[in-house]
C-alpha cells in the first residue's frame, strides 16, 4: 500500500472512529438484543478494525495507526473481561494484535511515550488474559506468550 493522501487519511480516520464507536455501542448493549452476546461476537466485529490498521503503511501515517491501535487495544482488553472465556478466538485476535503492535514498533514512527503506553497496555493485556483463563485448563503456554514477540522487541 502506498502513502495515503491527506483526504484518504481523513476518510480512514473517520472510518476507524465510526467502526470503534459501533463496536463500543454494541458492547454497551451486551447480552441485550442488538448487543454482543459473546466474546466471539465482539471479536468478529472488532477484527476488521485491526486488520485495516495492520494494512496501513507505517512510515508516514504511523501517528494515526499508533493512536487507533492504542485506543482499540485498550477497548478490547477492557471488553474481554465482560464475557465468558472464549480462548481460541481470543488468542487469534491477540495474535493479530501482536503482529500489528510489532509492525508499529519495528516500522512505525512511534515515540518513546507511545512505546511506553503500548508496552503497558500489552503487559496489562497479559494479566487480564491470565486472570480470565485461570480456571480454563490447557492454555497456560498461550497465556504466557501473549504479546511476547512485540514485548521482546521493545528495548527498554
Amino acid at each position: 500500500m502506498n502513502d495515503l493522501t491527506e483526504s484518504q487519511l481523513n476518510n480512514l480516520r473517520d472510518y476507524l472512529d465510526e467502526q470503534l464507536l459501533n463496536v463500543s455501542q454494541k458492547f454497551q448493549k451486551k447480552f441485550l438484543p442488538g448487543g454482543f452476546q459473546s466474546l466471539d461476537d465482539l471479536i468478529r466485529d472488532i477484527e476488521p478494525y485491526f486488520r485495516v490498521l495492520a494494512a496501513m503503511p507505517m512510515q508516514r501515517d504511523s501517528f494515526l495507526a499508533v493512536n487507533a491501535t492504542l485506543r482499540g487495544l485498550d477497548f478490547f482488553v477492557d471488553s474481554i473481561v465482560a464475557f465468558p472465556p472464549a480462548p481460541e478466538p481470543m488468542f487469534q485476535a491477540l495474535s493479530l494484535l501482536d503482529s500489528l503492535c510489532l509492525k508499529l514498533v519495528q516500522h512505525g514512527n512511534i515515540s518513546t511515550t507511545d512505546t511506553i503506553r503500548l508496552k503497558s497496555l500489552m503487559e496489562n493485556s497479559r494479566m487480564v488474559v491470565i486472570s480470565k483463563l485461570g480456571e480454563v485448563q490447557g492454555f497456560e503456554l498461550e497465556c504466557s506468550s501473549v504479546f511476547e514477540r512485540t514485548l521482546n522487541d521493545i528495548d527498554f
